[in-house]
């Protein structure tokens, strides 16, 4: 594969953009994705009024696009996103997807300011707007909108951009790497596959020679014998495992090369292979069998077989008929060769593509304000399907009477057959240093994440895990202004697993998503608080109170109300002079 395709190739566009567009509505900004030949990958997310008027002409788009460039050149000599500054003073975040050691793309998060323009800096805009072809005062009024933020969300802004450039990064890396092997498995299948045929092609016209010369020259039985060694030695010395067996598929001869797999060919010859096929795989294999039998024809099948320790091994089996001088069908003689590498590969693939979409769809869900409880819980379905987990869940952190920090289980999923822990009493107010994790309370606020398999954790962390059936779990922290918050994470009740980094990097997506997710909500409740303790004040003032704008009564209270003789609804949207006494209409 060549390692210098675009991102376009490594990664679904459509995919590529619900994430940009998840982040940019998170973080309340713009974003956008350029290749490195300053192609826009993805459409503008949330733009700025600002931005979208100096993108309406063809000239504006050019120094737009043109700054993207220079900014984007500006993010290689940079290990994390910095803020610059666009021809028009729009600042931006700008961070290189680096995959393996190749910038694929820029992602630009921005189109804010961390003050308000300076009158000069107006000006500039102002002739800007000359230059690029729009009207001078529409641009300068939504100069004057553009979006101020703080240090705080600066620093959420730089994290969360990293956050998820890093996830772009990881998957398309994961890209190269499993096409990579993919394209190599590949390669050496169909190598091995013509060097199949041609030895088996060259065995069985080995055979039917051996047959001829009986015929013709009727060899005694010794020739026979030898002929016979010269088979056996071939078929043992080959690499994949040769079979022969009759028109019942009773094996009459296995290459010891199937020893590889625990199996001894003495136990499986005089009995059927299906006997050592996965019950699943048995009946395909069965019709496969019957249908070459029937029709006299070659055929290739696909199946797995059980070694006695329980271990599954993918193989592709390669059969052709045998016949007697007669031309009558007298069995089958095959190849196995094991494909497990091939089926492994295919099975990264999926589980990948798999993971990135639970990764958009959570994005998207996280986002939306609406109904979170339950889009979290969605969320933590999607995320632990995806992963092939026992249990999804989040966890917040309290503070007991004493000052200790403690975990509460708030939301879980568990796959079918898996016993859900919500009701777990233990699970609430759990306190982090007397009840056994002091050794998380230590890690978690660092950013770290805790994985590993259960048994090998210490003894108090075990005492309260193992009754809940995990072999194997994934913790990653939850930040929230900047203060830990509380965790996410996976288990494995049925096997232990080593985690992927794939799902490790969607986990922390996800925990950085929750928590800015969770820091609008905060804000969000805090500001309609605030507008309706304002709104009560003013309403139950007895003076009369009213705001204009641009000539018109935008709003007024009950007092000005009853003041003008009309309702508030009567009132609103009319020139505030038509409540002027003449006599003062000059005046005002």
């Amino acid at each position: 594969m060549d390692e210098t395709l675009p991102l376009r190739e490594l990664i679904d566009l459509d995919e590529l953009q619900n994430i940009q567009d998840g982040f940019a509505r998170t973080l309340g900004a713009s974003s956008v994705i350029f290749s490195e030949n300053g192609d826009a990958l993805t459409r503008f997310s949330n733009p700025a009024g600002f931005c979208s008027l100096i993108q309406s002409t063809a000239r504006g788009r050019e120094c737009c696009f043109r700054s993207f460039m220079e900014m984007g050149r500006k993010a290689i000599d940079s290990d994390k996103p910095e803020i610059m500054y666009c021809f028009a003073h729009g600042a931006h975040f700008a961070a290189p997807i680096i995959i393996d050691g190749e910038r694929k793309a820029t992602m630009f998060a921005g189109q804010f300011i961390p003050e308000k323009f300076s009158s000069e800096q107006l000006s500039e805009i102002g002739e800007i707007a000359g230059k690029i072809g729009v009207d001078r005062d529409r641009l300068v009024a939504e100069a004057e909108k553009m979006h101020v933020i703080g240090e705080d969300a600066i620093r959420n802004y730089a994290r969360s951009l990293s956050s998820t450039v890093r996830v772009i990064a990881r998957l398309g890396a994961q890209a190269i790497e499993l096409k990579q092997a993919f394209d190599a498995l590949a390669k050496a299948h169909d190598e091995l596959e013509l060097r199949v045929y041609e030895r088996t092609v060259a065995l069985v016209e080995a055979n039917e020679e051996l047959k001829r010369e009986i015929a013709e020259r009727k060899r005694a039985l010794s020739a026979l014998r030898e002929s016979e060694e010269k088979y056996r030695t071939l078929a043992e010395n080959m690499y994949d495992i040769v079979y022969s067996a009759d028109q019942n598929g009773i094996l009459t001869y296995l290459s010891p090369r199937v020893e590889e797999y625990g199996i001894r060919p003495d136990d499986l010859v005089a009995r059927s292979l299906l006997d050592a096929v996965h019950p699943d795989d048995r009946e395909k294999l069965a019709r496969d069998f019957e249908r070459t039998i029937k029709k006299g024809m070659e055929f290739i099948s696909t199946f797995r077989i059980l070694d006695p320790d329980g271990g599954v091994h993918w193989f592709e089996d390669f059969g052709r008929i045998q016949r007697d001088r007669d031309g009558e069908i007298t069995g089958v003689t095959g190849v196995l060769r094991d494909i497990t590498e091939r089926k492994n590969a295919e099975e990264c693939l999926r589980r990948r593509d798999t993971i990135l979409e639970a990764l958009g769809f959570a994005t998207g869900e996280l986002l939306d304000p609406t109904d979170m409880d339950d889009r979290v819980s969605c969320v933590l379905a999607r995320l632990g399907q995806a992963v092939g987990a026992s249990r999804a869940y989040i966890f917040e952190n309290s503070v007991c009477d004493d000052g200790e920090v403690a975990m509460n289980l708030r939301c879980e999923w568990t796959a079918p057959g898996i016993a859900p822990q919500m009701d777990n009493p233990e699970l609430q107010n759990l306190p982090y240093l007397t009840g056994g994790f002091a050794r998380w309370e230590g890690i978690l606020p660092r950013g770290k994440i805790i994985k590993g398999y259960v048994n090998e954790f210490p003894e108090g962390e075990r005492g309260v895990l193992v009754p809940q059936g995990i072999q194997s779990i994934l913790i990653v922290p939850i930040f929230v202004d900047c203060a830990w918050w509380g965790f996410i994470g996976f288990d494995d009740c049925i096997r232990e697993r080593d985690w992927a980094p794939a799902e490790m990097d969607a986990l922390r997506a996800a925990a950085g998503t929750l928590g800015v997710a969770i820091q609008h909500r905060r804000a969000d409740d805090a500001l309609m608080a605030s507008e309706e303790k304002y709104r009560t004040l003013i309403e139950n003032i007895q003076d009369g109170i009213f705001v204009i704008h641009d000539r018109e009564l935008v709003f007024v209270n009950e007092a000005f109300a009853e003041m003008a003789g009309a309702t508030a609804e009567e009132i609103v949207g009319r020139p505030f002079t038509d409540f002027v006494a003449p006599e003062d209409l000059e005046m005002v």
